[in-house]
């Protein structure tokens, strides 16, 4: 299975989701999940943003090497999850790159205490430090989700990703 986090640039917040979520998984022992970022309008190769990587070093974990890389729809196989900041990004994956719809989910609706989308601290509207905590909320309820599912590799709950929050 692979869970690929998708944001506007994958300079901030989808870079911050995947090593989250990766170094989570390793914490607590699950192998078999592929995790990985990308950006809907990246400019591949570019560095993630300075408040980003400071917030991240913060929280022990290096994004000096990630480098910005622009999503592509046919690394999505079945039984993979998309998970996008923002309802704009999944109506990009969907109208314009025809990811299947079952296969894309909003992360913040896996935090039923927050609004479905994760603020872009570029934008102005949140910080670096609010951004990533909200990430690391929505990285929570997404493993718990998971659990639940069994949806490691070969698992039968690997073959739908199913629905949550939409």
């Amino acid at each position: 299975m692979r869970v690929v986090f998708v944001c506007t640039a994958n300079m901030c917040r989808s870079p911050m989701a995947e090593r989250l979520f990766a170094k989570r998984l390793e914490e607590r022992g699950v192998a078999g999940i592929a995790v990985s970022s990308a950006g809907v309008f990246a400019f591949p190769g570019s560095p993630p943003s300075e408040g980003m990587r400071l917030e991240a070093a913060a929280r022990g974990i290096d994004l000096s090497a990630h480098r910005a890389r622009r999503f592509q729809a046919l690394e999505i196989g079945p039984g993979d999850l998309v998970l996008v900041m923002e309802h704009a990004h999944r109506h990009e994956l969907l109208e314009v790159h025809g990811v299947p719809e079952q296969a894309v989910r909003l992360l913040g609706s896996f935090d039923p205490t927050g609004p479905e989308e994760v603020e872009d601290p570029v934008a102005g509207r949140a910080s670096y430090a609010v951004c990533a905590d909200r990430i690391g909320l929505c990285l929570e309820g997404l493993y718990r989700w998971l659990a639940e599912r069994d949806l490691r590799p070969g698992s039968p709950g690997a073959r739908g990703c199913g629905g949550h929050r939409e």
